[in-house]
């Protein structure tokens, strides 16, 4: 008896559409509590805090928006 195989054809584009939104979302949120709750960001600050949250936001930026590309 011959196997039927059934080829299926499923679209990404709605995982891929998700996937972009919520990485969006993820970042969107970060940005709001460093700049909310954490004091801000700043690239030279005398406060260490500021410049510290840089970390948060770019370890977000590339591990979850760049490494998902």
């Amino acid at each position: 008896m011959a196997q039927k195989y059934r080829i299926y054809q499923l679209s990404v584009t709605p995982v891929t559409v998700f996937a972009h939104l919520l990485a969006i979302a993820i970042t969107t949120l970060v940005l709001v509590w460093l700049l909310k709750f954490r004091e801000g960001l700043a690239f030279s600050s005398s406060n260490k805090l500021k410049i510290f949250n840089l970390h948060p936001l770019f370890m977000v930026i590339g591990f979850i928006l760049f490494g998902g590309e």
